[in-house]
């Protein structure tokens, strides 16, 4: 990566107002670090029912969980 770039790229805030959507986005879902993966379904209605995976979990805790949405 080239810092002297990125660095600009921050300076600028071209991408401020992206970033500040993304965050009052996982707030409002519960995320609140990294990783958070929301894996779940949604109905024709447009509700959404999904579960929150925080943390570097073992493989079977995703399997388990996609699993239970895909019956």
């Amino acid at each position: 990566m080239d810092a002297g770039r990125f660095r600009d790229c921050l300076d600028s805030e071209r991408f401020k107002d992206e970033v500040l959507k993304d965050i009052a986005d996982a707030q409002q879902v519960g995320a609140g670090g990294t990783p958070t993966l929301l894996i779940g379904k949604s109905s024709a209605d447009g509700n959404i029912q999904a579960e929150r995976i925080i943390g570097a979990q073992p493989y079977v805790v995703f399997q388990q969980t996609i699993e239970k949405y895909l019956n």
